[in-house]
């Protein structure tokens, strides 16, 4: 897949920890150089404990300005992500997994999450209308349980509407039991990756649920990675037209 330019890559920390890793991530692993500016999203001096969401001041990759995007964060109860409430843990992690790619300072290592079994959910407006590859970390660094996993969903919806996350595209992560932190990022074993297509002014709707032994569990947030797919070049496509009629053309007079 050829690197998609910079300034078409917005990439989350979700955490307190400052980001001193920053290529070491799920897209950075794919597409090798990618930009690495991240936007931190972590909740200093709230008294409350809850993770602020952030309107404004957000940058592309490549440090340029990410003008009319917003993050606002979010809380299910039952499937229904209410963006009235954020979470209210922002931490560090790293008790149990904290090497490879948990090492200190990687994306995926801290998170933010609430207490109680519940997902939480997150909401990015202000994308223009094309198709996007969302790739997510999701994990309990501090957690090794016998049977483990975080299962994230991805859709299109209404700027600043409360969301249900039942019926959108998903995909699952289960953990392996033991504590041996990855040395590489790995699609399917420790991030996922999710393609959604936005109209003009859909918001992105992001929503992910743990599950511990077959029960609900507290949904995760280490890191969000939204990157533009670029559309196939109309030259692109003539010219393959113009080849296979060629083709056609000759095999006919065979």
């Amino acid at each position: 897949m050829a690197v998609s330019a910079q300034a078409s890559v917005l990439m989350f920390d979700f955490g307190p920890t400052d980001v001193s890793l920053p290529s070491s991530s799920p897209y950075h692993s794919v597409n090798g150089a990618a930009g690495t500016t991240w936007n931190k999203v972590s909740n200093p001096g709230n008294t409350d404990g809850s993770v602020p969401d952030i309107t404004s001041g957000l940058s592309f990759a490549d440090g340029s300005a990410a003008t009319g995007i917003g993050l606002n964060l979010g809380v299910a109860t039952g499937t229904i992500v209410g963006l009235g409430t954020q979470p209210n843990k922002n931490t560090a992690l790293g008790s149990v997994y904290n090497s490879g790619i948990y090492a200190t300072g990687s994306v995926g290592r801290d998170g933010v999450f609430l207490t109680g079994s519940v997902a939480i959910g997150a909401q990015v407006t202000g994308l223009a209308a094309g198709t996007y590859d969302i790739y997510l970390a999701t994990r309990n660094t501090n957690y090794n349980a016998v049977v483990y996993s975080q299962r994230s969903y991805v859709s299109a919806g209404t700027a600043g509407a409360d969301y249900n996350y039942a019926g959108y595209g998903s995909s699952a992560l289960t953990f392996a039991t033991s504590p041996v932190s990855p040395s590489t990022w790995v699609q399917g074993e420790s991030y996922v990756k999710l393609t959604v297509s936005l109209a003009a002014g859909e918001a992105l709707n992001i929503a992910v649920i743990g599950d511990v032994a077959g029960a609900p569990d507290r949904g995760f947030l280490n890191s969000l990675q939204i990157v533009s797919v670029p559309e196939p070049s109309y030259g692109i496509m003539a010219c393959g037209f113009l080849m296979t009629l060629t083709f056609r053309r000759q095999a006919r007079r065979g």
